[in-house]
């Protein structure tokens, strides 16, 4: 019985996939030219030469397939993600955003991480409007759906825009819905106490503190600025003492064995 011979596009495209494989992009990029003349409607084919563009460092081209591909309706997730992750590299951040809030709304199972990763490149590179729209857009589609460990992302994303925008006050409240929302958060426990102190809020700052130091990961950390306000005040250094030999004895260092040694003279009178 007669087969059917392949087409004279689908061994082109075999061929163009190989290239791609081969790490030989340019000569891919050249092949899917000629297949998109012959074939301008097919979205893999816009999506694997923009593959190729951004990895032979021409990431506008690759930006222009990915819109296309998304004018022609197949985007899919990783395509969007990608599409954001180009434009945020290219410091174009409110498109950015709308590619990856349009990745969030294509599929209820796209999966956060690399959206908050994102986030927390924005903030980064001080964009911080830019991080806002994107924390509440994850709040506006996924809405109730968000899983708590998911929340309490959003929440830390939103608490380093307030400290780069230099709202400690802010940063401080979104701090507090993640341990509102898991109270053994340590990270937020410490900054909380940071804050706390700064403020002069000591009662604060201890509670906050001493449910840190109850955990393994950042008792040293919590036990230091304990000891710290401790010598803030000067009236319990011998309690100051007993939290910041802990904390040198969980994770010595030449600075803090020296800020011991001071509180010992200050002791001595």
């Amino acid at each position: 019985a007669a087969t059917m011979a392949p087409s004279n596009t689908d061994w082109k495209f075999g061929l163009a996939d190989t290239f791609l494989k081969q790490e030989r992009y340019p000569e891919a990029i050249s092949l899917f030219d000629v297949l998109i003349k012959l074939q301008p409607a097919r979205a893999d084919l816009y999506l694997a030469q923009g593959d190729a563009y951004a990895r032979v460092g021409k990431p506008m081209k690759a930006i222009q397939n990915l819109e296309f591909v998304d004018s022609l309706g197949g985007s899919t997730v990783g395509s969007l993600l990608t599409l954001g992750n180009n434009y945020a590299n290219e410091k174009l951040f409110d498109q950015a955003v709308s590619a990856f809030l349009r990745a969030l709304a294509l599929d209820e199972e796209t999966p956060l991480d690399p959206i908050l990763e994102a986030a927390n490149f924005l903030i980064f590179n001080e964009a911080l409007e830019a991080a806002e729209q994107l924390t509440a857009g994850i709040e506006q589609v996924r809405g109730d759906s968000l899983t708590k460990e998911e929340r309490r992302e959003v929440f830390r994303a939103r608490s380093r825009i307030a400290i780069v925008a230099g709202d400690a006050a802010a940063a401080a409240v979104e701090l507090e819905k993640i341990v509102a929302e898991s109270p053994l958060d340590g990270d937020a426990l410490v900054r909380l106490g940071e804050h706390y102190r700064n403020e002069k809020d000591i009662a604060s700052a201890r509670n906050r503190l001493e449910r840190a130091a109850e955990l393994a990961d950042f008792e040293a950390r919590a036990k230091t600025l304990l000891g710290q306000i401790y010598v803030d005040e000067g009236k319990d250094l011998q309690t100051a003492l007993k939290y910041l030999r802990r904390a040198q004895e969980l994770t010595p260092s030449d600075a803090l064995q020296a800020y011991i040694d001071y509180v010992i003279k200050l002791a001595k009178g």
